[in-house]
C-alpha cells in the first residue's frame, strides 16, 4: 500500500515539477525582449545578411590622455557593413576606422602622428540608454568593442628632425558609446530611418548601457578599466561622424536605413539564377480588370484598369509607378496633377518581405507596397488624398519564372481592410495601413484591390 503511494506521490511531484518548468519556459517567451536591429526601408536585416555603410568625420576626432592630446580632421572606414541579426539580438557594425590629418600635442617635442591610424577590426552593437538603473531608455546608442581583445587602435609615432618621442607608439583601450542622432537636427529617436545618422561620442563618457541578448535585457556597467586609456592614462575621446549605406564602390546611397526595437518586418529576396540582384531589371504589368481604393465607411474610387513599370533595385527592393485609368467617385472623373481626366499615378516603393510576422495569414513571401501621399482631384472639387502600405502575396514554389501575376485585394464592405491584413504587430511598429482622406477629411484606413497584375520581367527570378 505505502509502495502504491509512494509511486503516486511521486507522479504528482514529477507532473508539478515539469507544470512549472515549461511554465516557467512559456512565462520566458512570453516575455522575451526584442533587441534593437537594423532596418532598411521597412525591412529587418535578418542575421547573416549585411550592407556596405561609409562614414565621415562631422565634427574631428579627438583623443586626450593626461597632457598628451591628438586631433584628427579626416575619418573614413576602409570596411564597414552593417550586420543583420535574430530576433532577441542586437544589430551589429564591422569596421576599421582610418584617421588622417593629425596633429599631435605632447609626448615629447617634434613628435608627430604616423599616418594614417588604423584601428583593429571593431565590432560596435546597438544598445539603448539606461532609465532609473532598471530598465531600456528611448535613446539609442552604439557600444563600441574591438571583435576581439581590449585594444581599439594601435597609434604610431615619428620624429621629425631635431626631435624625440616620449613613446613610438600608444595603445588606444576601452570601450566608448556613442549616441545616435538625426542628421540634421541631433536629436535622439527611439527608433527611425532616414539616408544618414549621426552617431556622437561626448566628451562625458557614457558609463552603463543597456544591452539585450538571447531576448533578455540587462543593465551593462562599463566598468573603469574598460574605460578609454592611451598613453598609460585615463583618456577622454570626442567625435562626431556621419553614417550612410553604401554601394559596393562605397559610395554613399540615398536608401532610408535605421534601427528599431518593434515586431519585425523580415526580408525576402528576388533574385535571378546565379541568386544575385536581377541584372536586367525592368518589368511591366497590366491589368484589365477594375481596381477600387475603398475607404473604412464606405467612400470608394474605381478605375477601370492599371498598368506597371518599374525597376527592381535591389535583391529586396524596388520602384514602381502604377498608372490607373478610368478612375471616378460618385461618378465624377478624377487625375492627379498634370495627367487627363480619370488617369491617376501613384510613385510606389516595394520591398520582399517574409514570414507571417508581417501578416496574419500564414503565406511566406509578400510585396510590401508603400505609397507615399499623394492628392487626388474629381471633378466637382472633391479632392482625395492616399498613403500607407499594403501587401500583396507572391510566388512561394521558389521556382525560375519571367512573368508573375500579382493580386492585392481589399476585403470590401466599408471595412478598409486588405487580405491579408497587416497584422496588429506591425501597425504597432508604425508600419502605416494603407489610408484615404475624402473632402479634406481625416485619414481612415482603406483597402486596395488591383487584380490580376500580369507582369513581365526582362530575365527569371525567383522569390527566396
Amino acid at each position: 500500500m505505502f509502495g502504491n503511494r509512494s509511486a503516486t506521490v511521486e507522479r504528482v511531484l514529477v507532473a508539478l515539477l515539469m507544470m512549472l518548468t515549461l511554465g516557467g519556459v512559456a512565462a520566458a517567451a512570453a516575455h522575451a525582449e526584442e533587441a534593437p536591429y537594423w532596418a532598411i526601408e521597412g525591412a529587418s536585416l535578418a542575421k547573416e545578411r549585411t550592407h556596405n555603410i561609409t562614414a565621415k568625420a562631422t565634427k574631428g576626432f579627438e583623443l586626450a590622455a593626461g597632457t598628451d592630446k591628438i586631433s584628427c580632421g579626416s575619418l573614413k572606414l576602409s570596411e564597414g557593413t552593417l550586420v543583420g541579426s535574430n530576433a532577441g539580438e542586437p544589430g551589429t557594425i564591422k569596421e576599421v576606422v582610418e584617421l588622417e590629418s593629425c596633429t599631435l600635442t605632447g609626448n615629447g617635442t617634434k613628435c608627430k602622428v604616423k599616418e594614417p591610424i588604423v584601428s583593429n577590426h571593431l565590432k560596435p552593437e546597438l544598445v539603448y540608454n539606461v532609465e532609473s538603473k532598471k530598465e531600456r531608455g528611448k535613446k539609442p546608442l552604439l557600444f563600441i568593442k574591438p571583435e576581439t581583445g581590449g585594444t581599439l587602435a594601435t597609434i604610431h609615432f615619428e620624429a621629425e628632425t631635431g626631435g624625440t618621442c616620449t613613446q613610438l607608439e600608444t595603445k588606444l583601450t576601452g570601450f566608448p558609446v556613442g549616441e545616435i542622432e538625426t542628421d540634421p537636427g541631433e536629436e535622439h529617436v527611439e527608433v527611425g530611418e532616414a539616408k544618414t545618422w549621426l552617431v556622437n561620442f561626448p566628451k562625458t563618457p557614457i558609463e552603463e548601457v543597456w544591452l539585450i541578448k538571447g531576448g533578455k535585457g540587462s543593465r551593462v556597467i562599463i566598468e573603469e578599466a574598460e574605460r578609454p586609456e592611451a598613453f598609460g592614462s585615463p583618456a577622454t575621446l570626442q567625435w562626431q561622424t556621419s553614417i550612410s549605406l553604401a554601394n559596393e564602390k562605397h559610395e554613399a546611397e540615398e536608401t532610408k536605413w535605421g534601427f528599431q526595437i518593434l515586431p519585425r518586418i523580415k526580408s525576402g529576396e528576388f533574385v535571378n539564377s546565379a541568386g544575385n540582384a536581377l541584372g536586367k531589371n525592368l518589368f511591366k504589368g497590366e491589368s484589365l480588370l477594375t481596381a477600387v481604393f475603398e475607404q473604412q465607411g464606405g467612400t470608394i474610387m474605381t478605375c477601370s484598369g492599371a498598368t506597371w513599370i518599374g525597376t527592381i533595385s535591389s535583391k529586396t527592393a524596388g520602384v514602381l509607378t502604377e498608372a490607373l485609368i478610368g478612375c471616378v467617385t460618385g461618378g465624377k472623373l478624377c487625375n492627379t496633377t498634370g495627367k487627363g481626366a480619370g488617369i491617376v499615378t501613384l510613385g510606389l516603393t516595394l520591398n520582399v518581405v517574409n514570414e507571417s510576422s508581417v501578416a496574419e495569414t500564414k503565406e511566406l513571401d509578400y510585396l510590401l507596397i508603400k505609397t507615399p501621399e499623394t492628392d487626388i482631384f474629381c471633378e466637382g472639387g472633391t479632392e482625395i488624398k492616399v498613403r500607407g502600405d499594403y501587401l500583396t502575396p507572391v510566388a512561394t514554389e521558389q521556382k525560375l519564372q519571367e512573368s508573375y501575376t500579382y493580386t492585392a485585394k481589399g476585403k470590401g464592405a466599408g471595412t478598409g481592410e486588405q487580405e491579408p491584413e497587416l497584422s496588429k504587430a506591425q501597425t504597432t511598429a508604425k508600419v502605416p495601413h494603407f489610408e484615404m482622406s475624402v473632402g479634406g477629411g481625416g485619414f481612415a484606413n482603406a483597402g486596395v484591390t488591383v487584380e490580376q497584375v500580369h507582369t513581365k520581367y526582362e530575365e527569371q527570378a525567383k522569390y527566396i
